[in-house]
């Protein structure tokens, strides 16, 4: 349980934020972005305005709609070009990112980017396959001894508003040391490319993280000091209804290649995975074929 701090201890402990926020605002990048529209007042969400910049680019009326993804696969845009779409994003969430910092009364929670914290515990009374299987698959890491996945991390918790509160990674995975696999858990909810903008949106979060993470005190916790995070959306084949979305992936991955080589010399990837054949959930499954399901993900 984390223990409020006096108010005192809580303004000295935010200094350091503060401080960081005045010098990255005196910056070029930050006097880019207090030059922009986009930097108003403190925003409710650190990803505010992202929806509108997808729909927009791709011009489609909402990316969680199937339709909409069926027309870009059907004809996908010829002048797609990812590194844009993802420098935009990152520009926009870096501006909503500074409205969150100058708000900040109390440094945010200590859980942001734990590690190693599994929760394999439900509720009985939730029956979403999605929340199921990433507690079936965790329960049944443990049980084989497994470090190396966790669930549920936060990512944002006392940031910005409400509505990110509770913003957490489904599946994160140590693949090795500083590299980590941030995997965004689907089974029937929406569609591929709401899935691959929704961890998109967390990775660019972990990149600010990690270039701030001195001022919030995130310094020494793994996910934040690896060097190399890939991106992934993670579901059963048929979710992706033999779609072509090669488009989408390859576009997404330059882009984000890119953006880490130029914002903090990292390696940041993208990849639509699957389960193997035959999977189907709900299903009864042995902890050792649970654990073989992530370790025979493969690429879409």
């Amino acid at each position: 349980m984390v223990v409020d701090a006096p108010a005192e201890k809580q303004a000295l402990a935010i200094r350091p934020s503060v401080l960081n926020m005045l010098l990255f605002l005196s910056s070029n990048r930050g006097q880019e972005i207090l030059m922009s529209k986009q930097f108003d007042d403190a925003p409710v969400s650190l990803f505010g305005g992202v929806d509108r910049l997808v729909t927009d680019y791709l011009g489609i009326a909402n990316h969680r709609h199937w339709s909409a993804v069926l027309a870009l696969c059907d004809a996908p845009p010829a002048t797609f070009d990812g590194a844009l779409l993802v420098k935009h994003m990152f520009s926009t969430v870096s501006a909503n990112w500074l409205g969150c910092l100058e708000a900040l009364e109390r440094p945010p929670s200590r859980q942001n980017w734990r590690w190693f914290d599994p929760k394999p515990d439900i509720s009985p009374h939730n029956t979403s396959p999605e929340v199921t299987l990433e507690r079936a698959l965790i329960a049944a890491a443990l049980v084989q001894g497994r470090r190396d996945w966790s669930n549920q991390v936060p990512i944002a918790s006392g940031m910005a508003g409400s509505g990110d509160r509770r913003r957490a990674i489904d599946l994160v995975h140590e693949r090795g040391p500083g590299t980590f696999d941030f995997v965004e858990l689907k089974i029937a909810s929406d569609n591929p490319l709401f899935a691959a903008i929704e961890i998109l949106e967390y990775g660019l979060v972990w990149l600010l993280s990690r270039q701030h993470r001195a001022s919030l005190g995130y310094v020494g916790r793994p996910p934040i000091e690896a060097t190399e995070v890939r991106l992934s959306v993670l579901a059963p084949s048929a979710y992706y209804r033999e779609l072509d979305l090669s488009w989408l992936a390859d576009g997404l991955d330059v882009g984000l290649r890119e953006l880490g080589k130029r914002e903090g010399g990292v390696n940041l990837a993208f990849a639509f995975e699957a389960f193997p054949p035959r999977f189907s959930w709900p299903a009864e499954y042995s902890d050792a074929a649970l654990c073989g399901l992530l370790d025979g993900r493969l690429p879409r």
